[in-house]
């Protein structure tokens, strides 16, 4: 029985400090790595530079890929908005389609649970990048 004791615990061991450094990994990653980071001057500036110094490139290219990047930035932040946009247009007409098959009282309560929804995600709400 003290044999299985002793591999349980090493076992257990083993498994918490793997967890431990997956941790410790995903907190590095998300506050310290700049592809995670939410301003994007830094992913740029990080894809710049990997593409700059794995291809070698002249200071013409890196220019010209610097407004490639920035291109691409505002293209996806656009996106983004446009998309946002779109799932809140979602999500009020199917709000008002669920209001309609509702009873009165119902009705009531489906509105407040709208508004403290609203209230709570405002709270939330990051502020916008640029």
């Amino acid at each position: 029985m003290g044999k299985w004791k002793l591999i349980t615990g090493v076992m257990m061991i083993f498994i918490m400090g793997a967890l431990a450094g997956g941790l410790a990994t995903k907190y590095y990653m998300r506050s310290q790595h700049p592809v995670y980071k939410r301003n994007s001057e830094s992913r740029k500036t990080f894809l710049v530079n990997r593409l700059n110094r794995r291809l070698k490139l002249s200071p013409k290219q890196k220019k010209q890929v610097e407004q490639i990047v920035n291109k691409l930035t505002e293209t996806l932040r656009k996106q983004r908005q446009a998309g946002r946009l779109i799932a809140k247009k979602h999500i009020k007409t199917s709000f008002a389609e669920i209001h309609l098959i509702l009873k009165p009282a119902q009705q009531i309560k489906l509105v407040e649970m709208r508004n403290e929804f609203e209230k709570r995600r405002s709270k939330k709400k990051k502020p916008q990048r640029r």
